[in-house]
């Protein structure tokens, strides 16, 4: 069995798409990943995608087939309950197994057996990927509730004698009697939800191809509309780094490598590489260029801006010292105001004491 390579394109030190290829046909320039890293690698680019409208599918669906598979446990939790009285008995313990571990298993099982061969395309049919997911979702939202229910809630109705039920080994026919005619009510519901949780999982992951689709295309356009304005160069075998699973893959892809050489030797240090593609950025580089022109225009505009900037900051300073020095000013006059007003009330006050003084006794005039 031939192992699977995928390339992961380097260009100015950017990832770029994954490819999915023979290890033939990956260009020299990509890095080579194992499947566990592409998964990983994809993952981390979708989860820091700037338009989470765009890549919904890859992150929420998960979420939402869990969030159906609560749904249908706990509506036929709930009826099983109703139907044998149980009231408060063992809520707890009824809901946790048949409400909240379908629905954390539904989304775990999607995460490890569908959206990885979705991310990696290993099965050229979508339809036996979407039937795969069908599969497991309609296992854990309408099988696993169907078989746990009913056995935990007659349980707990013999133990705290809520309903009254016949032997299981005694009388086998009338539990399952008792059985159907407690889902004779619910049949058209769970119809209804089996197809809903089918026909929810066959959608998502189909939105998941499309997903993983657009992603791929979205990255080699902008790989292509970069190399198109002269932002990214050509490829070059000096920018080439490989990643395989193995070291002895490794090996084997070097050109021109035997068994007992030293890739080593053969291949250039990356100190050499980096003087190389130094050396060759200055050789390339043209005053007379338009694109140098325009860079050296944006410099110089760049530099007036600042200029005109630092102008203004040195203005603003001095009219904040302006503002400074007057207010210490008016603060100054009137304290000066206040010392004046004081010193002319204080005056009045003796004056009045003066006055106040009682007047001497007028002496009465002696008659002749």
């Amino acid at each position: 069995m031939m192992n699977s390579h995928f390339g992961l394109m380097i260009r100015g030190g950017d990832p770029m798409a994954l490819l999915h290829k023979k290890a033939s046909e990956i260009p020299a320039d990509a890095v080579r990943l194992s499947e566990e890293e592409a998964i990983n690698y994809f993952q981390r680019l979708v989860r820091g995608w700037e338009h989470k409208g765009e890549v919904w599918p890859l992150l929420y669906t998960p979420g939402i087939l869990g969030a159906s598979t609560v749904a249908t446990g706990f509506y036929l939790n709930n009826h099983f309950r109703t139907a044998l009285r149980l009231g408060s008995y063992g809520r707890l313990s009824s809901y946790l197994p048949a409400v909240a571990l379908p629905a954390i298993m539904a989304s775990l099982f999607h995460g490890l057996f569908v959206q990885p061969d979705v991310i990696l395309r290993r099965n050229a049919c979508p339809v036996c990927l979407q039937t795969r997911a069908a599969a497991v979702q309609a296992g854990f939202s309408i099988a696993y509730p169907l078989l746990l229910v009913p056995l935990s809630s007659f349980m707990f109705a013999t133990r705290h004698f809520t309903y009254r039920l016949p032997s299981v080994t005694e009388q086998p026919k009338a539990v399952l009697q008792v059985l159907r005619k407690i889902m004779g009510p619910i049949t058209l519901p769970m119809t209804l939800l089996f197809s809903f949780n089918v026909a929810l999982s066959i959608f998502l992951t189909g939105k998941e191809f499309q997903t993983v689709h657009l992603v791929n295309m979205r990255l080699l356009e902008i790989e292509r509309h970069l190399e198109s304005e002269g932002i990214l160069s050509a490829p070059n075998a000096n920018q080439s780094i490989e990643m395989v699973p193995n070291p002895k893959e490794r090996k084997q892809n070097l050109p021109g490598s035997t068994e007992g050489s030293d890739p080593e030797v053969s291949q250039p240090t990356a100190d050499q590489t980096e003087e190389n593609n130094l050396s060759g950025d200055e050789e390339e580089i043209d005053p007379d260029d338009a694109e140098f022109h325009s860079i050296n225009n944006c410099l110089d505009a760049l530099s007036s801006a600042l200029d005109n900037i630092e102008q203004k900051n040195d203005s603003l300073h001095e009219q904040l010292l302006l503002l400074l020095e007057s207010q210490r000013e008016s603060l100054k006059a009137l304290k000066e105001e206040n010392s004046r007003k004081a010193a002319q009330q204080g005056e009045p006050s003796e004056d009045g004491n003066d006055s106040n003084q009682p007047e001497p006794p007028v002496q009465p005039m002696e008659q002749c």
